[in-house]
């Protein structure tokens, strides 16, 4: 028998090896297996009956079983093992993402127990104390552990050892599990809060989506609801129905923002039932939490897009809020999936009900509608009965002409005023801008120098607060200098608006207001509890006005917000992504969708490009009229959802390498892939923590072999033998950008 067996670390594949010297192994079991000169721990992933590496390698045999239960199950071992081959990645990135790192922390040590010559009357006081100890300890303890409880000290260790010679203490070597010693979140208990009385669409979409829990089988659907519809009421409702037919539940959400307010919910509707996955979480919580699904006390699992991985018994319903959000494809590090559409294929896994949400589909999931693959829901009133917001349109380019504002103005008249009576009334206020910093570049006005970063291709941010200059993608800062360096010149504009900016503004004009800003800076430096803090503070009225970026825009309910406020509502169409339109009309359309939930709410839009078809169908609330717009203007130039796409990146350190390669690959496409294979060309972000980036954009019909041509592409940059060069494959990219 021969034992394939996966090193889950990113960029490690899967190895083959001879059955440890004693005992046997199992599919999903962690041991411990020689890789080139270190030992490495690893999961068993098929036992293999033929060796199936070539002849004249030599296969070691595994070293240890760690231990004998499975921290990966069969279903898991397919559904990563089908990730892997989809996404053209080892199997190894497959498995990072799947466990909790804590559940890989083995390390060597000694373990104390007593021996079997154990004489009390001979013992000094010191070794006394060694065995009163080791007998409060049924299974012994490590050796480090035994020190510390002893005070430490080369006299004690030195002790311990003749201790063992004598007999007296039994210490052998072993593998063991590391535990941390962080504290852990105990689930919550309590009576259950009664579900909300639904209004009839509510009712009528909750009443299909039991009807096919009690299939039983895979079916599934795009739930489309205007925001405020009650989309999360039904989720709930489902939820308990599927739990109550003896299934587990996952509820996929975006970003880790959304997290307290959808587990909130969910912790008082399911009490001590719920568990949590994110990248915010501790190694011990996440444990905990990965434990308690695996023993089935967990029945509803609710987290980012890592909570896919989560070690289900019988999962039932899986829900994707937000579906159409771009945070649910994995872009920086490991492997690229995203997290719908792995939420598909885990659904039909688990022959389970699949329920995609959203307020603005995807056009991919609007796509997969019209071809019968999922089937449509609609909410199209808000649950509490209150109207959708009055939009109001804000064309800049006249108000500066009318001298009623600057170019760098950021709240125009209208705004302001409107902002003045909602505070006056005592409501609340969101302002949306999708730039963080105070400004996104600095300028010398003599020569028109951008500050750039030294490591990437982009003008560093300006932040004032404290004053410095940053780089959003690699992090470096650096100061802020008196003089242009290239001219001379004293002094520096700061071009374009950002949210420190915004801020600032906001409490110039109303200082006696308070004034609170989320975005990823807030995050980077309070972490988690600051973000959650903000958004528990506006969401109990402490908080007058909320100035953010697109973390901010969707899935929140605050009762007290009753105006929205765009500040530049074309932030998004000037990137070159065939997404850009997509991405406006759903960020505007959510972020308004956050005013008037519990009474009337108004919404002013900002924008140089009024006309531009996705602002103005957003303004509209006309999901209908953008998709009859956007939909033929993708089929025409071959991009999903009517074709499928692939980027193949090449990194180099070295800028001439980079050229090089590039200009002998465009002489290596043959005819048949002109068309198909777009590149070499250097990534709009050409260089990115000092590496040099080219890119090759493939495209295929729906129906075409999509994976080959990527496997030829990816062999014709493999033979040339680069040293030093990365390559990285991205199916379905989602991010042109970086």
């Amino acid at each position: 028998m021969f034992i394939k067996v996966v090193i889950p670390v990113v960029g490690q594949g899967g190895y083959t090896y001879l059955p440890p010297d004693q005992g046997e192994v199992q599919p999903g079991w962690p041991v411990l297996v020689p890789l080139g000169k270190s030992q490495r721990v690893g999961v068993v992933w098929q036992l293999l009956a033929e060796n199936d590496c070539s002849p004249e390698v030599t296969l070691r045999p595994i070293l240890k079983v760690l231990a004998e239960q499975a921290i990966l199950d069969d279903k898991q071992i397919v559904f990563l093992t089908w990730m892997a081959r989809y996404y053209m990645h080892p199997l190894g990135s497959a498995a990072a993402v799947a466990l909790p790192s804590h559940l890989l922390r083995y390390e060597k040590g000694r373990q104390v127990r007593l021996g079997p010559d154990i004489s009390v009357e001979k013992l000094s006081t010191e070794d006394g104390q060694v065995v009163e100890i080791l007998q409060q300890s049924r299974r012994g303890l490590a050796f480090a552990t035994l020190l510390r409880r002893l005070g430490g000290g080369k006299g004690w260790a030195s002790r311990l050892e003749r201790l063992g010679k004598r007999g007296i203490l039994s210490i052998e070597e072993r593998w063991h599990f590391r535990e941390s010693r962080l504290a852990v979140d105990e689930p919550s208990l309590g009576e259950p809060s009664p579900p909300l009385v639904l209004n009839r669409e509510q009712a009528e979409v909750l009443q299909v989506l039991v009807a096919a829990l009690r299939v039983g089988r895979y079916g599934g659907f795009l739930l489309e609801g205007v925001t405020g519809a009650g989309k999360t009421e039904i989720y709930l409702q489902a939820s308990r129905q599927a739990v109550d037919l003896g299934r587990q539940v996952l509820i996929l959400i975006p970003e880790i923002a959304l997290t307290p307010q959808m587990a909130a919910r969910f912790h008082a509707r399911f009490p001590g039932l719920v568990a949590l996955f994110h990248s915010g979480m501790q190694d011990s919580q996440r444990y905990q939490h990965w434990l308690r699904v695996k023993e089935g006390s967990a029945r509803v699992v609710i987290g980012a897009r890592s909570a896919l991985f989560a070690p289900f018994v019988d999962l039932g319903l899986v829900v994707v809020d937000e579906e159409h959000d771009g945070s649910y494809k994995q872009s920086e590090g490991g492997i690229p999936y995203h997290g719908r559409d792995m939420a598909v294929v885990l659904s039909r896994q688990w022959q389970a009900v699949l329920v995609l949400g959203s307020a603005t589909p995807s056009l991919e999931s609007l796509h997969n509608v019209s071809m019968g693959k999922y089937h449509p829901l609609h909410l199209r009133h808000r649950a509490t009965g209150a109207p959708l917001p009055q939009v109001m349109l804000v064309d800049l380019r006249q108000a500066v002409q009318a001298g009623e504002m600057t170019p760098n103005s950021l709240i125009s008249p209208t705004l302001h005023r409107c902002m003045t009576e909602e505070l006056a009334n005592r409501r609340q206020i969101l302002l949306y801008l999708d730039r963080r910093g105070y400004a996104p570049a600095l300028l010398c006005g003599r020569c028109g120098l951008s500050m750039g970063c030294p490591h990437c291709s982009v003008s560093l941010t300006y932040h004032q607060t404290p004053p410095r200059l940053m780089c959003h993608y690699c992090g470096h800062v650096s100061g802020v200098p008196d003089y242009c360096p290239r001219c001379g010149q004293m002094g520096f504009t700061h071009f374009g608006p950002g949210t420190e900016r915004l801020e600032k503004k906001v409490e110039e004009l109303f200082p006696e207001h308070r004034v609170a800003r989320l975005d990823r800076d807030v995050v980077a430096a309070g972490g988690k509890e600051t973000m959650q803090a903000i958004l528990a503070a506006f969401e109990r009225g402490e908080v007058d006005i909320l100035v953010g970026t697109r973390m901010i825009a969707k899935g929140h309910h605050f009762p007290g917000l009753s105006l929205v406020g765009v500040i530049l509502a074309e932030t998004g169409l000037f990137h070159p992504d065939f997404r850009g339109s997509e991405r406006t009309f759903q960020a505007i359309t959510q972020v308004a969708g956050r005013a008037g939930r519990e009474g009337s709410g108004r919404v002013v839009v900002q924008s140089y490009d009024p006309g531009n078809h996705a602002i103005t169908a957003a303004l509209s609330q006309d999901g209908e009229a953008f998709v009859a717009r956007e939909l033929p203007e993708r089929r025409e130039v071959g991009y999903p959802p009517y074709a499928r796409l692939a980027m193949v990146r090449f990194l180099h350190q070295d800028q001439n390498v980079g050229n090089q390669l590039q200009t002998y690959l465009r002489q290596q496409w043959s005819p048949g892939m002109r068309g198909h294979v777009l590149g070499p060309a250097p990534a709009h972000l050409f260089r990115l923590r000092g590496w040099y980036r080219w890119q090759v954009l493939l495209r295929q019909p729906l129906d075409g072999n999509l994976h080959g041509l990527v496997q030829q592409v990816v062999e014709t940059i493999a033979k040339q033998e680069v040293s030093g060069l990365k390559l990285l494959v991205d199916m379905d990219p989602y991010d042109f950008l970086s």
